[in-house]
């Protein structure tokens, strides 16, 4: 809690979408094929290896609005904390 993780290409996403949903969310909105990193075995597997540069290329999404999106997220959740 408190602790501000850095976010750059090579950062693996698992982690972001697991302690914020809400970039998920808003990923899926850009292309629903991020529902992969739903699955179990692909969690085990691709998922461990994944950074947002990885994310971005296979989903054909700027680098750069997905790292906002984690961004924005982050602040928004930092704000609503007690």
């Amino acid at each position: 809690k408190g602790v501000i993780m850095e976010v750059n290409n090579k950062t693996k996403i698992l982690p972001i979408i697991d302690k914020y949903p809400k970039v998920y969310d808003e990923i899926f909105k850009l292309n629903r094929k991020i529902k992969r990193l739903k699955n179990p075995i692909a969690r085990k597997t691709i998922g461990k290896k994944a950074s947002i540069e990885w994310v971005a290329n296979l989903l054909d999404i700027p680098l750069e609005k997905i790292i906002s999106i984690i961004q924005e997220t982050k602040i928004a959740n930092q704000l609503n904390m007690p």
